[in-house]
């Protein structure tokens, strides 16, 4: 998709509905005489100075619409790196639809989904890094995704990339100088110097692509699904955990029909338990559907909390047990939650194949204790799965380019020092390109599309 720039546009740039204010935000070369025609106030916005906020009435077809605010930045000292103004009035549907409206009708149109950030990017405003991270602070719900964001948005992995671009630029060009002097046999870089160089560039590429995991769940936080038969607690244990009464506690079997989630933060992760219908056969059609939808769950659940009733069999928790160990993938990890703990005398050691007696829990919803010890269980495992020292949320796009630059450099550092250094520098040079697609220093339309359609309109 291609957006040309020279119309001017506009956005709400605060969520729709009823408030105390909305701002509506213009950006473009004609925005200020656009605007002028529309707001009357002791000074024109044409006539004002950067940085200026103005207050006056608000006019469409001659009829007053509202008492807003102007805010009155000039290019480039603006977001866009363009004549912006930024309308506040009062919120609620009606008045910011009018005063659209008639921006609309005075030759704005209306803006993309993040055009504005694409335009502060193209004027040179931002890198890529920075608009990425942008998208990230609107959509964090975490506070540890937030504080990655904020780094990311102060240019640490810019940076960092900034740093191993440089190195390979540096070692391209005494190749391709070491090959202009090729005949006098005059050699500006040692193939030891080449390799050392590769290898510390594929070790940061390797490293950085290792925190993938981390980066998907810093971002979306983790699902932990409560899983197993009928009245085995799972409703109880999610209504603990998230403290409220959630979901429906009886003693009828087959309660939860449906699967119902809430959601908790830990170590500062957004946690979505999800309690799921009991597994039995029923000849009830809609329990069965909620069964269906249970065993879903379990596919995209990080943690699978298998409940199960302490005072029930052994056997039929291993058979449980055996079927959910089928399904999971490496990176999802069973929990056996043994619930109504303080129904049995003495907490039995149940021993589950394949299942370390870490991941084995007592619970009680009447007794604390075990809901914290869950609680604790879900903390030790996000911390195990994240890393404090992470720069940057790796999106596809980024994890894309860093796995060309790996792939690449993988092969250079087994090859011998036969390799024509011609060769040699054109796979560097291609690493150098993957980079710059990474920061944006080269760029292509379906990149920008790519990063900028998760954007909201209004950004």
């Amino acid at each position: 998709m291609i957006i040309k720039q020279e119309h001017s546009i506009c956005a709400l740039a605060t969520p729709i509905g009823v408030a105390g204010i909305a701002v509506i935000r213009v950006s473009g070369k004609d925005t200020f005489s656009i605007v002028d025609t529309l707001f009357r106030s002791s000074t024109s916005v044409s006539s004002s100075d950067t940085h200026r906020v103005l207050v006056g009435k608000w006019m469409y077809d001659g009829v007053f619409v509202d008492e807003v605010t102007v805010s009155v930045f000039r290019s480039p000292k603006s977001y866009t790196g363009e004549d912006v103004c930024e309308i506040g009035c009062h919120g609620g549907h009606l008045v910011s639809r009018s005063i659209l409206d008639s921006l609309l009708a005075a030759g704005c149109r209306t803006a993309e989904p993040g055009e504005f950030t694409r335009r502060a990017f193209v004027n040179g405003k931002i890198d890529l890094t920075k608009a990425e991270s942008i998208a990230d602070i609107i959509h964090n719900n975490s506070p540890r995704s937030i504080s990655v964001s904020k780094k990311q948005y102060n240019q640490a992995f810019r940076k960092e990339v900034s740093v191993i671009r440089a190195a390979l630029i540096k070692l391209a060009g005494l190749l391709e100088l070491g090959m202009d002097f090729s005949e006098e046999g005059i050699e500006f870089v040692s193939f030891n110097e080449i390799q050392e160089q590769l290898h510390s560039v594929l070790k940061f590429t390797t490293e950085l692509l290792n925190t993938k995991e981390s980066a998907r769940i810093l971002r979306n936080g983790i699902t932990v699904s409560l899983y197993g038969r009928p009245n085995a607690g799972k409703s109880s244990i999610l209504n603990a955990l998230v403290q409220k009464e959630r979901a429906i506690v009886s003693n009828v079997a087959g309660t939860t029909r449906d699967y119902i989630e809430d959601s908790i933060l830990v170590e500062g992760v957004k946690v979505t338990i999800v309690d799921t219908a009991g597994i039995r056969i029923s000849a009830d059609d809609i329990e069965n559907k909620g069964v269906q939808n249970a065993k879903q769950q379990v596919l995209e659940s990080d943690i699978v909390c298998l409940v199960h009733d302490s005072s029930d069999s052994e056997a039929s928790l291993r058979d449980m047990a055996s079927e959910v160990q089928l399904v999971l993938e490496p990176n999802q990890v069973l929990l056996i939650v043994l619930s109504k703990s303080d129904l049995i005398e003495e907490a039995n050691s149940i021993i589950v194949n394949g299942i370390d007696s870490t991941n084995v829990v007592h619970v009680s919803t009447e007794d604390e204790t075990g809901v914290r010890q869950l609680v604790s269980w879900i903390s030790d495992f996000i911390e195990r799965n994240t890393s404090s020292e992470t720069s940057v949320l790796l999106n596809d796009r980024i994890i894309g380019e860093l796995s060309s630059v790996r792939d690449i450099l993988s092969e250079l550092t087994i090859s011998d020092s036969t390799i024509d250094p011609e060769f040699l520098s054109i796979d560097i040079r291609q690493c150098i390109k993957h980079l710059n697609y990474i920061t944006g220093d080269e760029w292509s339309e379906d990149i920008l599309d790519t990063v900028f359609s998760n954007f909201c309109i209004g950004k």
